[in-house]
């Protein structure tokens, strides 16, 4: 084989193996369930449209929005990866640059997130606590939650403590 024709036979089978690789990436991802979002007005029990969501799984400061949809109802929908445990949610807004305080996790808790079990969302969904406002509007919303499906309350106005 002359050289010219060798260059260009080493360059197609690169081509190939690269684009081979590419789509072997998202077959072992192999993706999981997804989960349905809401949020809600912990005072007035109005649902909130986020600006977006802000996913970590398992513990980990990893932010995994890849799969994330919010529809112009403001629910979110995330597909998971099919080993997630636990996921931490939280929501923004102003296009996403402020959090919205979450309140199912006790102010005094610095830098805390609150975990919730997945398979617990998907068999019969999650309302978080309402513990802004020392709990005065717990069970006010009278909000429930279908399998797969988590809903919280926020407070507008950035709180560090969220973002650690």
């Amino acid at each position: 084989m002359n050289p010219s024709k060798r260059k260009v036979f080493v360059g197609q089978a690169l081509l190939t193996l690269a684009f081979a690789a590419g789509l072997s990436g998202p077959i072992a991802a192999q993706s999981g369930p997804t989960i349905a979002i809401r949020v809600y007005n912990y005072k007035t029990g109005k649902q909130v449209v986020p600006s977006n969501f802000v996913i970590n799984l398992d513990h980990s400061d990893e932010i995994e929005n890849q799969s994330l949809k919010i529809d112009e109802d403001g629910v979110g929908r995330v597909t998971l990866p099919a080993n997630a445990s636990v996921i931490s949610i939280q929501a923004t807004y102003s296009d996403s640059t402020l959090f919205y305080s979450g309140c199912d996790v006790d102010k005094r808790a610095s830098g805390k997130r609150q975990w919730y079990a997945i398979s617990e969302i998907l068999k019969t969904g999650i309302v978080a606590a309402n513990k802004c406002d020392k709990g005065k509007y717990e069970g006010k919303a009278h909000l429930t939650a279908v399998a797969g499906e988590f809903v919280f309350f926020v407070t507008k106005g950035m709180n560090l403590d969220m973002q650690q």
